[in-house]
């Protein structure tokens, strides 16, 4: 048997205002969380583009993110942006 590894990154962004699908399985459900995580990668200033490995995952291989896509996961993750700014 062969094994290969793909490198992965999961891209969350359920602080949108866009509910989550009251159906839990992805795999029978994968229409309905497709258009959940496009939805929310949209709201969350993603781009069209950004594809998940498979239907309705939230795991998208790295070496088809976009540029500008991967700029917006860095800017993300950076500490200051977790910063709260003053009034």
């Amino acid at each position: 048997m062969k094994v290969e590894l793909i490198p992965v990154i999961e891209i969350t962004n359920y602080d949108q205002d866009i509910p989550t699908p009251s159906i839990r399985s992805i795999l029978e459900y994968a229409d309905e969380w497709e258009n959940y995580h496009i939805s929310i990668n949209l709201s969350a200033g993603y781009t069209k583009q950004l594809k998940p490995y498979f239907k309705g995952s939230s795991f998208y291989k790295i070496s088809e993110i976009s540029d500008a896509d991967l700029l917006k996961i860095i800017k993300k993750k950076l500490p200051w942006n977790k910063l709260k700014k003053a009034d």
